[in-house]
């Protein structure tokens, strides 16, 4: 309320309103924010400042990219140097000095897999024991192993368990040689692969 007094000591008394402005409402997107990982080393991921104003303008843009970087633009762009998930984080400061945070994820992965051509089951260095597929970002996994005559002696749709020599059926060793294996895989982007060669078993 004011209250005014002129010189004949009349009196005027009215309120006055003072309402709040609207504070920013801090918004970025990531183009994208799932990415190859070797993709991502030659075509970094883009993030924009998408923050709502309305009366003032931001002044300053404070990236944390959640692998220990910083970023300080409105638009800016990043590569990662590793797999994984990462929380970023956008800091903006107004000319009014108004700050405020908001933080998305971004998830940069990959798919591998590296299939050896021999191994020596039942060496006493119980090193390369068993045959089996390496890598990551595999979702569905078979693999099947066959004699050169078309006869099975092993199957699994486990990634970790691998072919230790040993007939699936009766447990027997099978004998030194080649055989020929099928793998079939699903990655984590719906990619199917399969993979046909032989392996060599060693005793």
């Amino acid at each position: 309320n004011v209250l005014i007094t002129d010189a004949n000591n009349c009196d005027v008394m009215a309120p006055v309103f003072i309402d709040d402005l609207a504070s920013p409402l801090p918004e970025f997107n990531t183009f994208p924010d799932h990415r190859r990982y070797y993709e991502q080393l030659s075509d970094p991921i883009v993030f924009i400042d998408m923050t709502e104003c309305y009366w003032q303008q931001v002044s300053t843009w404070d990236w944390d990219f959640g692998d220990g970087t910083f970023g300080s633009d409105s638009v800016t762009t990043h590569v990662y140097e590793e797999q994984g998930e990462f929380t970023v984080i956008l800091t903006i400061t107004t000319e009014s000095n108004c700050v405020d945070t908001i933080s998305h994820k971004v998830l940069i992965d990959e798919y591998d897999i590296f299939i050896p051509n021999a191994f020596t089951p039942g060496s006493s260095d119980d090193i390369n024991n068993e045959f089996k597929a390496y890598g990551y970002g595999v979702v569905n996994y078979r693999m099947n192993i066959y004699t050169r005559w078309g006869e099975r002696v092993f199957e699994t749709e486990d990634f970790s368990q691998g072919w230790d020599g040993t007939h699936y059926l009766n447990g027997n060793d099978c004998i030194a040689g080649i055989y020929a294996y099928y793998i079939e895989v699903e990655n984590i982007y719906g990619e199917v692969f399969k993979y046909e060669n032989h392996i060599k078993l060693i005793r």
